[in-house]
């Protein structure tokens, strides 16, 4: 399984939002999304900078994995039943096929998980993961 530094996941996190969000709404739905769960502008900078977890991706708090959610939500990839819609994740020319592959094998393995945060943050970390 992949091992990641507290440093990393961040990064990869945001690079994954900029290669799928490539528009000038990218600011808008981050800071969206932080007031929506009370993360400050510095919490937030923090998490970017230095990372914010004790060890692995698995232990992030609650509030950056409903950050995930919201951004994700505000992507328009998530389907009107809270999951990935898969033909929305097609449409963004920006992933290369094995990222749709991917994507849909993660889907596949947490499609029923029932907390929104959880699920978005297990198909984030399972894609990092299958990279």
């Amino acid at each position: 399984m992949f091992n990641c530094t507290k440093n990393a996941y961040p990064i990869i996190f945001l690079g994954f939002l900029f290669i799928v969000v490539q528009s000038n709404s990218q600011n808008e739905i981050i800071n969206k999304c932080l007031d929506k769960n009370n993360i400050s502008k510095n919490q937030y900078e923090k998490l970017i900078k230095h990372g914010i977890m004790d060890t692995e991706i698995g232990n992030i708090e609650r509030k950056f994995k409903c950050f995930m959610h919201c951004v994700v939500n505000e992507m328009g990839v998530l389907g009107s039943d809270g999951y990935l819609n898969m033909k929305q994740l097609d449409s963004l020319g920006e992933l290369r096929d094995t990222d749709r592959i991917t994507f849909r094998k993660c889907n596949k393995l947490y499609h029923r998980e029932a907390d929104a945060c959880e699920y978005v943050s297990n198909i984030i970390t399972c894609f990092i993961a299958e990279q």
